[in-house]
């Protein structure tokens, strides 16, 4: 998060403004593909292929990040992996994918630091 960035998220607040129903086809940075691969889960997997396209309305939005310009920075969606397993991905505007992880699908952050959003 920069200086200049306000987080919402999902469990404290998102205005609905933000909120879209969209197809992106996604493009990953170099980043994000070593991130995936690197991963403690995906590791364990035999085979794991990157979605191409992410279709919003079939995702949890979990964080919205604005500029001070009131322009989105990042939105990080939550989506199925696998029976086991979700895939976060943090996709600017554009459908750059910045990075991603895995998590548990059981894993509900129960230890969420409400303070880093905003409320309205």
């Amino acid at each position: 998060m920069s200086a200049n960035e306000v987080l919402y998220h999902f469990q404290v607040y998102i205005p609905p403004a933000l909120k879209e129903s969209t197809i992106y086809r996604l493009r990953y940075s170099k980043h994000a593909t070593n991130a995936a691969l690197q991963d403690r889960y995906c590791c364990k997997m035999k085979v794991f292929k990157l979605p191409e396209v992410l279709n919003t309305e079939k995702a949890l939005l979990v964080e919205v990040g604005l500029h001070s310009e009131n322009q989105v920075s990042k939105r990080v969606y939550r989506t199925r992996a696998n029976s086991t397993l979700d895939l976060v991905l943090v996709v600017l505007p554009d459908g750059l994918v910045k990075t991603v992880w895995f998590n548990s699908r059981s894993d509900r952050h129960p230890t969420l630091d409400r303070s880093r959003y905003a409320l309205t």
